[in-house]
């Protein structure tokens, strides 16, 4: 199968890693007010479902560290960003590193 061009791929990937770190402030920051500033209690008022979602969340990061993270390559030295996020081997661990780390976060909130 051919490889289609990825035109400008270091400031794709900058624009989606910036869309999921802004979607978890956002997430982050609606939460925070409701809970805290207006005593609101969590949904389902539950606190095991808060344990079990946060050990799902550190579960997700052992998993985003150990298994996931190793199959990034590192950028080498000599090698422009444009070439080292133009490559698939690149992209698609990468952005799936990312969408478990998102996951983990948004659990975890």
């Amino acid at each position: 199968m051919d490889e289609v061009p990825f035109a400008n791929g270091t400031r794709a990937f900058r624009i989606i890693h910036a869309a999921l770190a802004v979607g978890l402030v956002l997430v982050g920051g609606t939460f925070f007010p409701l809970l805290r500033v207006r005593h609101l209690q969590s949904p389902g008022g539950a606190p095991a479902i808060g344990l079990g979602l946060g050990g799902l969340a550190v579960a997700l990061l052992a998993v985003a560290a150990t298994i996931l993270r190793p199959n990034v390559p590192a950028r080498r030295f000599d090698e422009a960003p444009e070439a080292y996020w133009t490559a698939v081997e690149t992209r698609v661990p990468a952005v799936i590193l990312w969408c478990v780390v998102e996951a983990a976060g948004l659990l975890a909130v």
